[in-house]
């Protein structure tokens, strides 16, 4: 059996379980990158390769890198939408890719982990101690009094007292919070019915 000039160009990559076939001319698409290490002539001793089944194996989230290969192939980074952002941008680290090169039309879906840790970070930031002579514990500024849950005689505010203002934007103020926007969905998906009064 004779092999024409364009088998001996295919690759087959295994990515965890699941075997690509494609050409040493598209892996040279993106010098200095993994997938381009496996088209030199030393890549049979520094990579995991099979010579029985004459592939190259990487234990590496099969589904992400298909979308890895085909940047390869068409020059367009797409991300998934069924794999959360860390585990898209460790893979991208590991096969050597910019994360600026995701396409405009996935950045937002790529950039969203990032965002609501930046988000979540902003509300964990720990407040400084207030001194002694600060007129919230004397009663002197109103806002300053709830938001050091203090009452006005500078006991500590219940735990209710604290919740409070979180629990009617909850329900009164769809666009306070994530949970307000689902729970006014879920008012409007089963409204209640109320008894008419004769």
């Amino acid at each position: 059996m004779t092999c024409s000039a364009s088998d001996s160009e295919k690759i087959v990559i295994n990515c965890g379980g699941i075997r690509h076939e494609t050409y040493r001319s598209t892996l040279n698409t993106l010098p200095g990158t993994r997938l381009s290490w496996l088209t030199e002539p030393d890549a049979y001793s520094n990579f995991d390769y099979d010579p029985k089944s004459d592939e190259f194996f990487f234990d590496r989230h099969p589904a992400t890198f298909a979308f890895i290969l085909n940047y390869y192939r068409t020059g367009k980074l797409h991300c998934p939408n069924d794999v959360c952002g860390p585990l898209f941008e460790e893979e991208l680290a590991f096969w050597g890719i910019d994360e600026t090169d995701v396409e405009a039309c996935c950045w937002m879906n790529y950039r969203q982990h990032r965002d609501a840790e930046e988000a979540l970070d902003s509300f964990e930031q720990p407040e400084p101690d207030a001194p002694e002579d600060d007129p919230a514990l004397t009663g002197g500024a109103d806002g300053d009094l709830k938001r050091l849950c203090m009452q006005e005689d500078g006991r500590r505010a219940t735990r209710w007292a604290v919740v409070r203002p979180f629990m009617w934007a909850l329900f009164e103020d769809p666009y306070s919070s994530k949970y307000a926007r689902d729970n006014a969905a879920t008012e409007l998906s089963f409204p209640v019915c109320r008894p008419s009064q004769e």
